[in-house]
């Protein structure tokens, strides 16, 4: 399976589900250290804790990094009791999608016809 692509241009929010035992999600932990976020490629961009404190925040590199850069994202959430909760994944860095528009066309499958006039 390809890793997710974020973007070279833009600040990509990732969120984090947590679970209990029952993989039922809940809500992060609280009452721990303050979560913390690690980057394996810190030439490929930054990391943080998102504002929410459940998600990470990447920023790319200015100039991005090469296309298809691999990195690896830790983010590790301390609970109350001292347990250690490490989240972690493998993405790619590439461009974002253009989604600019430049043209149109008529999208001849989807014509649909109705009455002319309401039934009564």
């Amino acid at each position: 399976m390809a890793a997710t692509v974020l973007a070279d241009n833009l600040i990509s929010n990732i969120p984090i589900v947590f679970e209990n035992a029952e993989n039922a999600v809940v809500p992060a932990p609280t009452g721990g250290v303050a979560p913390t976020v690690s980057l394996d490629d810190v030439s490929a961009g930054a990391v943080a804790i998102g504002a929410d404190g459940a998600s990470v925040d990447f920023t790319p590199a200015v100039p991005p990094p090469t296309d298809g850069t691999a990195v690896t994202i830790a983010a590790l959430f301390t609970r109350a009791d001292g347990t250690v909760i490490t989240v972690s994944g493998a993405f790619d860095v590439g461009p974002a999608p253009d989604l600019t528009a430049v043209s149109g066309s008529f999208n001849l499958t989807g014509i649909t016809t109705r009455p002319l006039t309401p039934p009564a």
